[in-house]
């Protein structure tokens, strides 16, 4: 989540992860096979921005939902 928040921000701009909530709704195993991570943003201000996530299987399962929230600050 906190990836998707950097892809948005300036150059000399970085954030960390000040919370995270998640929740696991079913196990990945081997039988899973391929899954994906998929994140949106729900909101940037100039010092903190809100995300959420889900992590996916193949067809569509939903294994894990959370949100999270980021402080932005200039790096140097």
């Amino acid at each position: 989540m906190t990836a998707a928040v950097l892809t948005t921000l300036p150059q000399n701009i970085t954030c960390s992860t000040v919370e995270i909530k998640v929740n696991f709704i079913k196990p990945v195993s081997v039988e899973s096979k391929l899954i994906r991570c998929e994140a949106r943003i729900i909101h940037i201000g100039r010092k903190l921005a809100t995300v959420e996530g889900r992590i996916k299987g193949g067809n569509d399962d939903l294994y894990a939902h959370g949100v999270s929230t980021c402080l932005i600050f200039k790096v140097g």
